[in-house]
């Protein structure tokens, strides 16, 4: 249908129904464009009336037409109806015809021309012993004819001879001329070819291996590609009698052992003594060497221990190297000498003790515990087992440093003219002392002081000089000062003279300032007068 319609364009100009109950309008004539004869092709055209109408032609020679099928449409909106037919045109030869369908005043214009042939393609050339083939196609409608090319008369005959059938070592071949265009043998041209007799190659016996196969000795034609097993090749054989399959590895495992310092170890690997070969795995997929499955000796990793005597209770040693990765001792750094640990030990010698009795220490002279002393390790201990060490320090009783003296004893009394005597004796050791009693002091706790007045004040560079009147039987003076009117926290100073410098005091601040007179009671505590009055004074 393809190749009708891009042949044929069918202008096709419709009839549309109109209207309520039947009524319609009637069409134009449709026109159909020109074509080659010897197609059949469909085209779609509308009726004016409803389906069952047939279609005739005017020239039944030229072109006949029948309606193969038809198809109703309603558009509801417009309220029309319409008629489709499908009309089946066949052309027969070049004229003119007009199709009308019956009871209607449609009608088709066919004209029907020849086929328009291009000039031709040689699609098979022709040769001497077969003819050729031209094709022509219609440029209207694409359809093809084909023409035949008669043959040449005489063939073109090859220089030289061509190998029809090969020679082979015990056979002969044949050979002839033929010709250049269709390859026909020439007659009488034929000739034999003798035979080429073998060319024969001695292959030496090999043995097999565990992999690779081995063979006999034989004689191979590299003409006939065949085999024998005599040189003049008169018995035959084949390739598979005279080859030798591998035999297969005949594998022994050996279990990985660790290398020592001094030994060589090795990974586990399998080893072939027919082949001579060392493997990874039990399969015999990985080769290896035993190079590579031996791992060296790791040699001595030594570390050296001094000598050290041994003492009392402590071993000592020798001095020597011990090899942390085998465990091993040895006398030199070479490690060519080996020894034991016991060897090399020194046993702690023992305790020599001398033993120390206690000594009860006096208020001058020390004592001591009892005790033992090791004079070969310079130790102390609170025991002849030497269980409990201890230091001399701690075994020591110290002196009491001085007597204890009683409360003494009056031998002679003191007047106010003369001093007394008076004897102590040590309660701990019983040795005795004496000491002078000072004369009686006079009674002045009953002399009474009078109140201090003082009498001037002078302010410079932040220092205050104050001085005051002499008290009858006063042996010094007491001075306080505070910046505070009620003299809480206030400094005091004791004088010997009426005066007294206060330095350090603060600028722009207000003091207050107090003496009072004291003597002694023969007791040795004094006895203070009562406060003079308060002074107050601005430092500049």
């Amino acid at each position: 249908m393809r190749k009708i319609f891009s042949c044929f364009l069918v202008l096709v100009v419709t009839m549309m129904s109109f209207g309520m109950q039947g009524k319609c309008v009637e069409a134009a004539i449709t026109y159909e464009r020109t074509y080659c004869a010897g197609w059949t092709f469909n085209i779609s055209i509308n009726q004016s009336s409803p389906y069952g109408r047939t279609i005739s032609s005017s020239n039944s020679n030229v072109a006949t037409a029948s309606i193969t099928g038809t198809q109703q449409f309603n558009d509801p909106v417009l309220n029309v109806t319409w008629y489709y037919a499908v009309v089946s045109i066949t052309s027969k030869s070049p004229g003119t015809a007009i199709l009308s369908i019956s009871q209607s005043s449609q009608k088709i214009l066919v004209n029907v021309t020849e086929h328009t042939w291009d000039e031709g393609v040689v699609t098979i050339e022709p040769t001497c012993s077969q003819d050729g083939i031209k094709t022509y196609t219609c440029s209207l409608c694409d359809k093809i004819k084909k023409e035949i090319i008669a043959t040449t008369v005489d063939h073109v005959w090859e220089t030289e001879y061509s190998e029809d059938e090969e020679a082979n070592c015990t056979e002969s071949g044949n050979k002839s001329i033929h010709c250049q265009v269709c390859g026909e043998q020439k007659e009488d041209s034929s000739i034999i070819i003798p035979a080429k007799g073998h060319n024969l190659m001695k292959i030496d016996a090999e043995e097999e291996t565990c992999l690779e196969a081995g063979n006999k000795c034989y004689w191979y034609c590299d003409v006939c590609h065949k085999y024998f097993k005599d040189e003049r090749a008169i018995e035959e054989t084949t390739l598979a009698d005279v080859t030798l399959p591998a035999k297969g590895h005949n594998l022994v495992k050996t279990d990985a052992e660790e290398e020592t310092c001094l030994e060589a170890g090795n990974k586990c690997y399998w080893y072939c003594d027919a082949c001579d070969k060392y493997f990874n795995d039990e399969k015999a997929t990985e080769e290896t060497t035993l190079a590579d499955v031996t791992l060296s000796a790791k040699g001595h990793n030594l570390v050296k221990t001094d000598a050290k005597a041994e003492t009392c209770l402590e071993a000592g040693n020798k001095c020597y190297w011990y090899c942390d990765a085998c465990h091993k001792y040895f006398n030199d750094e070479r490690a060519t000498e080996e020894t034991t640990l016991a060897d090399v030990t020194l046993p702690a010698k023992g305790h020599n003790l001398v033993k120390t009795d206690a000594k009860a220490e006096t208020c001058l002279e020390a004592g001591n515990k009892c005790y033992w002393y090791c004079d070969a390790c310079d130790k102390y201990f609170n025991d002849e087992k030497a269980a409990e060490e201890t230091t001399l320090a701690e075994t020591a009783l110290l002196t009491k440093g001085t007597h204890t003296w009683d409360k003494g004893e009056v031998v002679v009394a003191a007047t106010t003219s003369s001093t007394g005597i008076k004897t102590y004796k040590c309660i701990s050791c019983g040795k005795t002392k004496t000491e002078n009693i000072p004369k009686v002091l006079e009674n002045i706790s009953s002399k009474k002081l009078s109140r201090t007045q003082i009498i001037s004040e002078k302010v410079r560079n932040k220092t205050v000089k104050i001085k005051w009147k002499k008290v009858k039987n006063a042996k010094g003076y007491q001075i306080r000062y505070s910046k505070k009117p009620t003299m809480k926290g206030a400094k005091k100073l004791i004088s010997k003279t009426t005066s007294i410098k206060l330095k350090k005091l603060k600028s722009n601040k207000k003091y207050y300032f107090q003496v009072r007179a004291y003597n002694i009671n023969t007791d040795g505590s004094k006895r203070y007068a009562k406060w003079s009055k308060k002074n107050k004074i601005k430092m500049k």
